[in-house]
């Protein structure tokens, strides 16, 4: 098996989980927050589909960010706002989340193991500790599984069973 196939599969089972636990959130949970700035549901899908957008369609496959402009709303420094209309649809977030998630799969099975294992695409720049074209797309799993913790606190916080 290559190395691309065996990160796909991985892609494909963290995101199906995210989805599993996504579904737990009602319309008018999506929006929940603890406490102010806190991510909400809304926001960590987004951050998610911006986050797989950038780490494995440009880092790692050398592809054109589909949704760069969605930074300014799910990028790392933002602050995720109570403001329900600042924010697209679920059933937007969820869509993209599908269509980067479908071509970063695609993309992932088609690369030959030497360009996993090369440096990232000449003019795309990331953390220092990626190293390789791989790293890029591991970061994205441990992140989108970091996030899974999230919901699975928030969903708890608003009184659901525990899942596992």
């Amino acid at each position: 098996m290559k190395l691309g196939e065996m990160l796909a599969a991985q892609v494909e089972r963290v995101r199906g989980f995210t989805l599993t636990i996504a579904k737990e959130f009602s319309d008018g949970d999506m929006m929940y927050q603890p406490k102010e700035g806190l991510n909400h549901p809304l926001w960590i899908l987004g951050h998610i589909a911006l986050s797989q957008d950038s780490l494995i369609r440009a880092m790692c496959c050398g592809k054109e960010k589909k949704r760069p402009d969605w930074a300014a709303l799910f990028g790392m420094k933002t602050k995720p706002s109570a403001d329900r209309g600042a924010y697209p649809s679920r059933e937007a977030i969820l869509n993209e989340m599908a269509a980067i998630q479908r071509e970063s799969v695609e993309a992932l099975r088609a690369m030959p193991d030497e360009e996993l294992f090369a440096p990232l695409p000449k003019g795309v720049s990331g953390p220092p500790f990626l190293k390789m074209r791989a790293d890029a797309a591991m970061l994205a799993i441990s992140h989108e599984g970091m996030h899974q913790g999230q919901l699975l606190y928030l969903r708890r916080m608003l009184g659901k069973p525990p899942m596992m």
